[in-house]
């Protein structure tokens, strides 16, 4: 299933996920598409896959979370990059640049109070505000699992983490880059299969699965 009036090039996406992290991405709880980004000085233009969840829309409909069960919301992001030609096949970590991250967010539940020096907050709280009259506010806890491929496409390398395998069964083109420079977007299904390294000193250990169809 894919589409929609003003995203035309949006392929909907579902999937789950296992291991240290267990749970699955509802139908249409994410969406991904094939872009020929516009380059810079520094980066050329290429093409890169990218799939996230809307952060706008409720989490609740788009994942649900077995393990931890406690688990309020998810978020989810890739950004695959270094694509060679807008073609069906199976690409690696090793062949791309970029990164997949699945996260579980929880409720704040940290006591803050009316905290005198915000540079001293308490455990799980972190200053907000204005310069001038920071106060103690309670930080959101995550757990997050990610892959990284040695390079992030925009700013250079990076520590490798885990590994992807993104397949392109199709690939349609939708709307056509303007002029040499300008941006591009595809209609693409295919699967994307991730191994997933827990990156949170607060909790986020372990290996998660992912796999996902689009």
């Amino acid at each position: 299933m894919h589409g929609t009036d003003d995203r035309p090039y949006v392929s909907f996406a579902s999937g789950s996920f296992s291991g240290a992290m267990t749970g699955k991405i509802c139908a249409k709880g994410a969406q991904g598409y094939l872009e020929r980004a516009s380059g810079s000085i520094s980066v050329p233009s290429q093409l890169v896959f990218i799939a996230n969840n809307d952060l706008e829309a409720d989490s609740a409909t788009q994942f649900q979370f077995s393990d931890p069960d406690n688990a309020d919301a998810g978020e989810f992001s890739v950004l695959i990059g270094g694509i060679p030609s807008p073609t069906p096949g199976t690409l690696t970590n090793l062949d791309t640049c970029g990164g997949v991250v699945l996260t579980a967010v929880f409720s704040a539940t940290a006591a803050c109070g009316a905290a005198s020096n915000p540079a001293a907050c308490p455990p799980g709280c972190a200053p907000y505000g204005t310069a001038f009259a920071p106060t103690c506010q309670p930080i959101t806890p995550r757990i997050s699992y990610q892959a990284e491929a040695v390079d992030d496409c925009v700013l250079g390398t990076q520590t490798p983490l885990g590994s992807w395998s993104l397949t392109f069964s199709s690939v349609t083109l939708i709307d056509p880059p303007d002029g040499a420079f300008g941006t591009g977007e595809y209609l693409v299904h295919g699967t994307l299969s991730a191994s997933l390294v827990g990156q949170d000193a607060d909790g986020g250990t372990g290996t998660t699965e992912l796999e996902l169809s689009f």
